[in-house]
């Protein structure tokens, strides 16, 4: 989970805003006779007793089974307790019975998210800026979508733009201190990328994926400031190790010799051994004891790309 609309929407001491009571998923409109559960829940939800909110949630839709914050609740609820099917089918009435309910689409929003339809995800999001363009927590939404698909650009305009709205909105803070540490910028702040990643473990998932997909398009650099980043937010992750072992070891002078494999993948490897295998058939006919030389050369090749990428990670791991 990644909404960081729980910090908007629990401000202790503070009155509830226009915003929290429209698009947090603990308050809303209610029939004055469920007004006490609710606010319960609410409560229940805010401490993250999930359990217990589940519990009166039961009990509070037995008695009161078609109201729709009820309904809405249990759907949060639900997602809380990363039970995602069940956080969809307790959605669907709520939207059939109001579509334009922004937690709703909200909500609709994260789980399109947390299942990887992007495109989906995107198009609950523009809507949600249609309807209040002024909101920055949706902006802060949009921009980590951004991230996910790799469009750097577009997250840190979107991350501007909330922060016109809000400059301490935390979504919008965590998009641009992201596109700055990708981008290299000087005055990116480690401590204030780390307080934003502690309020949410789930942001160290959307860095790790970040790595990667900068990691498979070869933009070595980029990749190397994110997982350095990890390794400083979560020194005892062995996943996060491995991957900057991984990462350091492809840099390596020594890799140098298998750039076009780490480049290119199945395709070099492919194109090396029929090159070789064509290639050295053709030098047969005419230099025998030429093709053998290099014959034994290309398994010398072959047996170093099998053998010195690992073995050099572990070197690097035992370092």
């Amino acid at each position: 989970m990644a909404c960081w609309l729980d910090h908007r929407c629990y401000q202790h001491g503070n009155p509830p805003s226009h915003f929290d009571t429209t698009f947090c998923p603990i308050v809303g409109s209610c029939r004055m006779s469920a007004d006490t559960a609710i606010k319960t829940i609410a409560a229940l939800l805010e401490r993250d007793r999930i359990a217990q909110a589940k519990e009166r949630l039961a009990e509070a839709l037995r008695e009161y089974p078609d109201d729709v914050t009820l309904q809405l609740q249990a759907a949060w609820a639900e997602y809380y307790d990363d039970n995602e099917p069940a956080a969809w089918a307790a959605l669907q009435p709520v939207l059939a019975a109001e579509p334009d309910n922004p937690s709703a689409r909200n909500l609709l929003f994260q789980l399109y998210l947390e299942e990887g339809d992007f495109a989906e995800a995107e198009t609950v999001i523009i809507d949600l800026l249609n309807d209040y363009p002024e909101e920055s927590v949706f902006y802060g939404f949009y921009a980590i979508l951004m991230l996910k698909t790799m469009n750097i650009a577009k997250a840190q305009a979107l991350a501007v733009e909330g922060l016109k709205y809000d400059p301490d909105d935390r979504g919008c803070l965590y998009s641009l201190s992201l596109t700055g540490l990708i981008e290299g910028k000087s005055d990116v702040s480690n401590t204030a990328l780390e307080e934003l990643v502690a309020s949410d473990p789930d942001a160290i998932q959307t860095l790790i994926l970040i790595f990667q997909n900068l990691n498979d398009r070869g933009e070595n650099r980029a990749a190397y400031r994110v997982v350095q980043q990890l390794v400083r937010l979560q020194p005892d992750n062995e996943e996060i190790i491995e991957m900057a072992a991984s990462l350091k070891a492809s840099a390596h002078w020594t890799m140098l010799p298998l750039w076009p494999l780490q480049k290119f993948g199945w395709v070099a490897s492919i194109t090396l051994w029929v090159a070789a295998f064509v290639g050295l058939r053709a030098l047969s006919q005419v230099d025998r004891p030429l093709a053998g030389i290099l014959s034994i050369c290309v398994l010398i090749y072959v047996a170093y790309s099998w053998i010195w990428p690992t073995l050099l990670r572990r070197i690097i791991l035992r370092s």
